[in-house]
């Protein structure tokens, strides 16, 4: 556990500088098929709404990962149900859905799965 909060701890300057933007890019585009060919809203999203999207579960994200710097078993627990809870709120909030964003958010992380296989394949 010190050495993931040490981690956490080192790697803030460099993610923020480079890997955000780029996951932010990835993110924002796995969001907006996912919303428009995969899920039946009603409407088509715009890719901006996707994008906003986006960022609000990043921070939901990295708020979750920053409780689990403290080693308590409760508060891990309690990291994990703040993060399902509050990304399928965000979900559900941005694109107006009526019966929830559950699957939503399981399809939006399979498919940011798949693409982490292909670029980890790509790279190797």
């Amino acid at each position: 556990m010190e050495q993931f909060r040490q981690f956490v701890m080192e790697f803030g300057p460099q993610h923020w500088g480079v890997a955000l933007p780029i996951a932010l890019l990835v993110n924002t585009f796995a969001m907006w098929f996912t919303v428009n060919w995969m899920a039946k809203t009603g409407q088509k999203e715009s890719i901006l709404r996707c994008a906003m999207c986006v960022v609000l579960l990043y921070i939901v994200s990295c708020i979750g990962i920053y409780l689990f710097v403290f080693p308590s078993p409760l508060i891990m627990i309690g990291a994990v149900l703040f993060w399902l809870v509050a990304s399928i709120i965000v979900i559900r909030s941005m694109f107006e859905l009526p019966d929830g964003g559950v699957g939503i958010l399981f399809m939006y992380l399979f498919i940011l799965v798949a693409i982490h296989g292909v670029v980890r394949l790509i790279v190797a």
